[in-house]
């Protein structure tokens, strides 16, 4: 069952206090850092998760892949 919220103004923005309870499903802290984006219209807020050093490294090496002429000429 989907919670109801009303809008709070805060200066020229807008919130939502999002009460214990409903962090705690989410598995979210209180003053923890979280990911907000809008799919189809529809505003996300979700815990926000570093990657691993698995997954940087992985990125690192596409990376470095991807642009390898271009980062061999900008170290000459």
């Amino acid at each position: 069952m989907p919670f109801i919220k009303k809008l709070s103004r805060a200066g020229d923005s807008s919130c939502v206090i999002l009460d214990k309870q409903l962090l705690k499903m989410a598995d979210i802290e209180p003053d923890s850092e979280v990911e907000i984006r809008v799919e189809n219209g529809t505003i996300i807020v979700a815990p926000h998760r570093y990657a691993t050093n698995e997954e940087f490294q992985r990125a690192k090496k596409r990376v470095f892949t991807q642009n390898r002429r271009a980062l061999k000429r900008l170290a000459e």
